[in-house]
């Protein structure tokens, strides 16, 4: 048994993972392409970075694991690449989706697809320039007190920050996407426990 709404389109679900697959493709290679220039530039990148998150007044960095680095070289263009790419995958997302979603859902869509990126540069930057830095701070300064001499791995140091970063992601959305369905009544006490 099928159902099909006046609304809807006789479109097969084939024709449906085809587009899906082409939109995927061509946001991968233009995500490719988009990481390119921060690849070249990574160095000054990843300089600016490790002055930022350097708590230390002395030299305490160190580079235990230089193909650690190289990693991070790849991963940070990679990251850097998705967010300036950013608006092009909500433009996808929502032109793909938009056709089969009810009025409300694509409010609830819009507000995400807009409020997400917004908040999402906005707790990125008071946690990498602000947060972290002080985090640093406090860590050094224990072991100051302690009598420790300090040598800090300039890969963890970073690697912290980008795990700090996908995780910032992965809420940011979900809480957006919640108080979004929240505000346009897609989400209320009757299907709120799925």
């Amino acid at each position: 048994l099928t159902l099909h709404l006046s609304s809807d389109s006789n479109t097969r679900l084939e024709n449906h993972a085809n587009e899906l697959i082409a939109r995927t493709g061509i946001l991968i290679f233009v995500w490719l392409l988009a990481s390119i220039p921060w690849l070249l530039n990574i160095n000054s990148v990843l300089e600016y970075f490790v002055g930022v998150f350097n708590p230390c007044v002395e030299e305490c960095l160190n580079l235990y694991q230089p193909e650690k680095w190289s990693e991070l070289r790849w991963i940070i263009s990679g990251f850097l690449g998705l967010m300036t790419i950013t608006p092009l995958i909500n433009r996808q997302i929502w032109v793909f989706s938009r056709p089969g979603l009810t009025h409300s859902e694509r409010r609830m869509l819009r507000l995400v697809l807009i409020l997400s990126p917004i908040i999402f540069l906005l707790s990125a930057y008071i946690t990498i320039i602000e947060v972290i830095p002080i985090l640093y701070d406090i860590g050094h300064q224990i072991h100051d007190d302690y009598g420790f001499v300090a040598k800090y791995d300039a890969v963890s140091l970073i690697y912290f920050a980008i795990m700090l970063l996908w995780v910032q992601t992965l809420v940011i959305i979900s809480s957006t996407v919640m108080v979004s369905s929240g505000m346009t009544g897609n989400l209320d006490a009757s299907n709120a426990n799925w």
